[in-house]
């Protein structure tokens, strides 16, 4: 056993001990604290250094868990690739291609910086004062890892399933049925909202969140739109999904009239602003839509 210095004082602390006097100092939440140095800790309760060994083992197999399964995402996207190479040139091809290639570079460089940390935490054990630091730098690393081993294991299936999309045109068509479906059980909800403002059951704050949502939804109807386009281009027919989509377009439509319309003054002055700088902000966007700015935009304007 080597020897190790701790100037915190904290090593061979029992762990509610230590997570005091750690709490103290650090900016985090207490529970993530006595989370940290609970994993730390021997069989006796105490925080330790030698403790800290055993839990270095068993990061570095939480840290190779993803590696593996951003390969296999890899290789799942290489797949779906291949697969785009046969299907006509067409945007909502490309779009969802480019997405997930995105997805994987990220998820590369996530698990690159997970090594990286890995070594550094291994580096500064028995440092002396550190046995904290190191204790909450190991709970952040199993915690990352474990969001990207999520992350590739969604990645993974999205990618197959794009490349039963590009394959099957009858899993296009199921697909974009369920789309609509989703759209109208949305529109449903919507309705509620309208019915709650007209009815004088809902203030302010709820006329937002229904006129956010309705813009939302245009959003959602113009991209599905631009879709069964290339589906159409692609295969031809889809007759009846573009009578249900025109539908659901007019039912949207009298929706976000009655919305506006509940609005008062009042109403206007004190939340108006969120919503005109939500449209400001989307106004712009065009088919194949990026819903990653939309969600930042959305959450920026909510109440």
């Amino acid at each position: 056993m080597r020897e190790r210095a701790d100037t915190e004082g904290i090593d061979g602390t029992p762990v509610d001990d230590a997570t005091d006097a750690v709490a103290d100092e650090v900016d985090r939440d207490p529970a993530v604290v006595r989370a940290a140095l609970g994993a730390v800790a021997d069989e006796d309760g105490r925080v330790t250094w030698d403790a800290v060994d055993a839990e270095l083992a068993e990061a570095s197999k939480v840290v190779a868990t993803p590696e593996t399964r951003v390969e296999l995402a890899a290789r799942a996207v290489s797949d779906a690739r291949d697969a785009a190479a046969d299907a006509p040139d067409l945007d909502s091809v490309d779009a969802r291609l480019t997405t997930q290639e995105e997805r994987l570079t990220a998820l590369e460089t996530t698990v690159e910086e997970l090594g990286a940390r890995l070594q550094d935490i291994v580096g500064r054990t028995g440092e002396p004062g550190a046995l904290a630091e190191v204790a909450l730098a190991l709970h952040d690393l199993r915690e990352d890892a474990t969001a990207a081993q999520w992350n590739a294991d969604e990645l993974i299936d999205d990618a197959e399933s794009f490349e039963r999309w590009l394959t099957t045109s009858e899993v296009r068509r199921e697909e974009f049925a369920a789309d609509l479906d989703d759209v109208a059980d949305s529109l449903s909800a919507l309705a509620d909202a309208a019915d709650r403002l007209n009815a004088g059951d809902a203030d302010g704050t709820a006329w937002v969140g229904a006129s956010l949502q309705a813009r939302v939804i245009s959003l959602l109807l113009a991209d599905l739109a631009a879709e069964l386009d290339d589906l159409r281009e692609w295969t031809g027919d889809y007759e009846i999904e573009a009578d249900r989509l025109a539908d659901l377009r007019e039912r949207h439509g009298a929706l976000a009239d009655r919305i506006a319309a509940s609005a008062g003054d009042d109403w206007r002055d004190a939340h108006g602003d969120r919503v005109e700088a939500f449209e400001a902000e989307v106004v712009g966007l065009e088919p194949p839509i990026d819903w990653g700015v939309v969600q930042a935009e959305l959450d920026a304007a909510r109440p």
